[in-house]
C-alpha cells in the first residue's frame, strides 16, 4: 500500500500552513512547500503529489518555481496536477523537477501528443 501527501500549491506557497508537532507546541509553522515536502519525507513519504490551484484556473502552470524549489531539496518523485492542458505545459514541470504527470480527460479525448 502507497499513501501519498498532497501539497496543495497556490500563489507559490501551500494553501495550508502546516505545522509539525502543533500538538505539543513544537516546531514552527510553515507554508513553504519545499520544507513541508522535506518533512514528509523525513517521515517516510515515498512520492509527494503537488497539486497547482492557480494552474487549474489558468489552464497552464503557474507555480513551476515551487514546484522546482521542492524538486531542488527533495530526491523523492513528485507528481503534479493542475493546469496540464497541454504538451507543453507537461515538459514545464518535467522541466521543473517532476517524475509525473497527472492529466484530465480532456488531454485525453484530445492528445495532443
Amino acid at each position: 500500500m502507497l499513501i501519498v501527501p498532497s501539497i496543495d500549491l497556490e500563489g507559490g506557497r501551500s494553501r495550508l500552513v502546516f505545522w509539525p508537532g502543533a500538538a505539543t507546541g513544537i516546531g514552527a509553522p510553515t507554508d513553504q512547500p519545499a520544507r513541508i515536502a522535506r518533512m514528509l519525507v523525513d517521515q517516510g513519504a515515498e512520492l509527494i503529489h503537488l497539486v497547482d490551484f492557480d494552474g487549474a484556473r489558468a489552464g497552464a502552470p503557474a507555480n513551476l518555481a515551487a514546484v522546482g524549489a521542492v524538486a531542488g531539496l527533495v530526491a523523492t518523485p513528485l507528481q503534479i496536477a493542475g493546469g496540464l492542458e497541454s504538451t507543453e505545459a507537461i515538459q514545464l514541470v518535467f522541466a521543473a523537477g517532476a517524475t509525473r504527470a497527472v492529466v484530465g480527460m480532456q488531454m485525453i479525448d484530445n492528445p495532443p501528443l
